[in-house]
């Protein structure tokens, strides 16, 4: 909640200077969204009853969730408004059982459109995005497989098992 209405404010604040600097027309918006994952259910940050996404990856768009709220901005503050409210309904929403916002991940993504005159009278469109996500500590890796099994609740966190896995094995100079 104390690093994000940062980011907004220094975003807008960028924004307001090159409007001020640039000569021709000069247009942005920022689209937002933001979602939860907490043993591999994934929740709409903007819409909590909006939850069990599907996360899928292509070469052309990349890492995408199918039907997740996405909101677009001109103003500061209808963003601070949002980033806000997902932050809130990050702590309220019903999370899976044993589950909680200490064990979730979570994601935060601003991509900025801007739309500005270039020499000839023609509009150039320049797209730029800023992912902000949230992991548990890896403080419990240090901890015994059945203790993390306590912390995860009672479906285990497949992601955070990997991680361990691909740290044990580079900690591990023969592998």
């Amino acid at each position: 909640r104390s690093l994000l209405p940062f980011i907004c404010n220094e975003l807008f604040a960028q924004i307001q200077d090159k409007a001020n600097n640039t000569v021709g027309p000069y247009e942005t918006a920022v689209k937002f969204s933001a979602f939860e994952i907490q043993d591999e259910v994934v929740t709409d940050l903007l819409r909590p009853s909006n939850r069990g996404l599907v996360i899928s990856a292509t070469p052309e768009e990349g890492i995408q969730v199918a039907n997740l709220t996405s909101e677009t901005h001109t103003a500061e503050a209808t963003l601070q408004r949002s980033l806000e409210a997902s932050c809130d309904n990050r702590a309220t929403h019903t999370l899976p059982p044993g589950g909680s916002v200490d064990t979730s991940s979570c994601v935060w993504e601003l991509e900025l459109i801007q739309d500005e005159e270039v020499s000839g009278g023609s509009i150039r469109t320049a797209r730029s995005k800023f992912v902000v996500v949230e992991v548990p500590s890896t403080d419990p890796l240090i901890l015994s497989a059945s203790e993390m099994r306590q912390l995860e609740g009672p479906t285990l966190h497949k992601s955070l098992n990997t991680f361990v896995d691909v740290a044990k094995k580079l900690a591990t100079p023969q592998m």
